[in-house]
């Protein structure tokens, strides 16, 4: 999808659905579109239940659909509602995105999960230790919430992040309850 076209959802007051998965045309993720620059757009999600759930941001290339006002996100918008949820509006600059959420992140201590090279099967969740120019230094997560060692990537090869939704906070508790352990 052209920018241009994703730009026009910007700050709307309805939630959206974004498609930018083609592997799996059922998946979207919906939320409010709060940010965007050429290369990324960013969303702050809302879960199934109508609950915020955090940020997901996405390669703008990658979207191939975007719904508006159907069943499901009016039915999505009353739970948002009645639930008294109100949109995070945590991004004041937005020259570069990625460095944008992690910072965020960073500054309030979330947890991230990075996916590379545009594939869902290269999901990692981390705690953010060093952000660089071109690098940044993660601490890895484990399935478990535990803490498996220390990674260096280069930042251009970031295709999505999820930033603090659901997942993350599921894995933050765990790793500040010191993990699943069977002792």
């Amino acid at each position: 999808m052209k920018i241009d076209e994703v730009k026009t959802f910007l700050n709307s007051e309805f939630p959206i659905a974004i498609y930018d998965d083609q592997s799996d045309t059922d998946k979207f993720t919906v939320g409010f579109l709060v940010a965007t620059t050429d290369q990324y757009a960013l969303i702050n999600s809302i879960s199934t239940r109508g609950y915020e759930d955090g940020f997901y941001l996405t390669l703008v290339e990658d979207i191939y659909r975007i719904d508006m006002r159907s069943q499901y996100l009016t039915k999505i918008m009353l739970l948002w509602q009645n639930l008294r949820q109100e949109k995070t509006l945590a991004f004041t600059s937005k020259d570069n995105l990625v460095t944008d959420l992690l910072k965020y992140a960073q500054k309030e201590s979330l947890m991230v999960s990075l996916f590379l090279f545009n594939e869902e099967t290269t999901g990692i969740t981390v705690w953010l230790k060093e952000l660089k120019e071109s690098s940044i230094t993660l601490e890895l997560v484990d399935d478990y919430g535990r803490p498996d060692g220390i990674s260096i990537i280069d930042s251009s090869n970031i295709a999505r992040i999820y930033c603090d939704s659901g997942h993350e906070r599921n894995m933050k508790y765990l790793f500040d309850t010191g993990g699943v352990t069977t002792e």
